[in-house]
Formats: C-alpha cells, sequence, structure tokens
C-alpha cells in the first residue's frame, strides 16, 4: 500500500473512531451457565435517564408451562401502555 493510502486510511480511521457511537450492552446468563443455576440479566443503556429504573419483584410459584404477563413500568416514565 502506498504512504498516500496509508495515510488517508489512518485519516479515516482516526475520524471514525472519534464518533461518539450509541452502543448499549447486555449480559445475559441463563441457568445452566451459571455456577448456582441463577439467572443473570443485565443492560446497559449509554442514554443518560433512558432507563433509570430499578425494580425488584419476587418470583411466585407457578404451574409448569403457566406463563404471566411482563411487567410494564410505562406510567412511572409519564405515558401509559
Amino acid at each position: 500500500m502506498s504512504t498516500r493510502k496509508q495515510t488517508i486510511f489512518l485519516l479515516l480511521a482516526m475520524l471514525f473512531a472519534s464518533v461518539p457511537s450509541f452502543a448499549c450492552t447486555n449480559l445475559i446468563v441463563g441457568k445452566k451457565a451459571s455456577l448456582d443455576g441463577s439467572v443473570i440479566v443485565t443492560y446497559s443503556s449509554d442514554d443518560y435517564g433512558a432507563y433509570g429504573y430499578l425494580f425488584y419483584q419476587k418470583g411466585g410459584k407457578h404451574r409448569p408451562g403457566e406463563m404471566r404477563k411482563p411487567v410494564s413500568c410505562a406510567h412511572l416514565r409519564g405515558h401509559e401502555t
């Protein structure tokens, strides 16, 4: 590769590296992947204030195959669903 092409490539690489990214990170561990059988789910959003709530809901006893509706926190963010 010529010196001119290398210089252009390096400048473009530096330009794209300096642009802020809007990436998010998920980490999900299933019960067969954790040492004690725990299920671990975490999510990191780079948008300040997008997800500022933390909730704990105690697990219940359910019959095999039983499903329940997801919990919605939309009312805390100012819009109902």
